[in-house]
C-alpha cells in the first residue's frame, strides 16, 4: 500500500506538478470581519475520510491563504476531506466553519497530490463524520441552542459552550 502527502491548494490554483507550497486555499472572509473575540487566534486543520487524526495546517494571513501538507495518507481510493477553521475556547475546540472537498488517490502516480477544496463555506450544517459522509447539525453549534458557533463566538454576550435559555426558570 502506498502512502501520499496531500498538498493543500485550491483546484484552480494548483500547477501540474502539484509541488508548490505557495498555492493554497484562500482565507474565508469571516476571518477578516469585526468580531468581539479574537479571530486572529483561529487555526485550520484538514480531516480526511478513513483517517482519525486531523492534519494541522497553517494560516498565512499576509498572503491570505491556508497551506500545508498531510503525510502518510493511504492510497487507492477517492477520499473526502473537510477543511475546518476553529478556535480554542476554554480549552475546548470550537469549529467555526468548514469547507468540503475531495482527493483522488486511486491512480497512485505521484508522491504529492493536490486537494480540491470547494469555495462554499458551511457555518451551520457541518460534516461530523466523513465516511460515510453525514451531516451533524451540532458540530458547528457546540451547545446545541440553534445558533452557530461563529455567531456566538463573535457576539461577546453569548457563550458558545453553554446553551442560552429563554426566560423560563
Amino acid at each position: 500500500m502506498r502512502f501520499f502527502s496531500l498538498l493543500i491548494c485550491a483546484a484552480i490554483a494548483c500547477g501540474d506538478d502539484g509541488s508548490s507550497l505557495q498555492s493554497g486555499v484562500p482565507l474565508p472572509t469571516f476571518l477578516t470581519l469585526d468580531c468581539n473575540r479574537d479571530l486572529g487566534a483561529a487555526g485550520a486543520r484538514l480531516r480526511i475520510s478513513g483517517h482519525s487524526a486531523a492534519c494541522p495546517l497553517s494560516i498565512n494571513r499576509k498572503e491570505g491563504l491556508v497551506v500545508g501538507e498531510c503525510a502518510g495518507i493511504s492510497a487507492g481510493t477517492v477520499r473526502k476531506v473537510v477543511l475546518e477553521y476553529y478556535v480554542l475556547l476554554d480549552g475546548e475546540l470550537l469549529v467555526l466553519a468548514q469547507q468540503s472537498g475531495s482527493i483522488d488517490l486511486g491512480a497512485g502516480e505521484s508522491e504529492r497530490v493536490a486537494v480540491s477544496i470547494a469555495p462554499a463555506l458551511a457555518t451551520r450544517r457541518c460534516l461530523g463524520e466523513l465516511s460515510p459522509a453525514e451531516i451533524n447539525f451540532s458540530l458547528c453549534d457546540n451547545d446545541g441552542d440553534g445558533m452557530e458557533n461563529l455567531a456566538e463566538y463573535c457576539h461577546d454576550t453569548r457563550e458558545p459552550l453553554i446553551a442560552e435559555r429563554s426566560g423560563d426558570p
